[in-house]
């Protein structure tokens, strides 16, 4: 993978991780308190967030072997 595209794979998986901490603040701003529903959300989130983080370090490793 060349350097301009591994940079944007990094970029996007920052980004991921600035987006797991912001869905947690978020729910607690609202009110203070976490709720069932909203520790449902952020679960769903999160697994999301997990499987399309995955994919990204899969296909990274798989890219940068062929392509450097």
């Amino acid at each position: 993978m060349n350097r301009f595209m591994q940079s944007q794979v990094n970029n996007a998986l920052l980004a991921l991780e600035t987006l797991d901490k912001s869905i947690e603040m978020s729910a607690l701003k609202d009110d203070g308190v976490v709720s069932k529903e909203e520790k449902r959300q952020i679960k769903q989130i999160r697994k999301a967030i997990e499987k399309f983080k995955h994919s990204m370090d899969k296909n990274k490793i798989a890219k940068s072997r062929r392509c450097t």
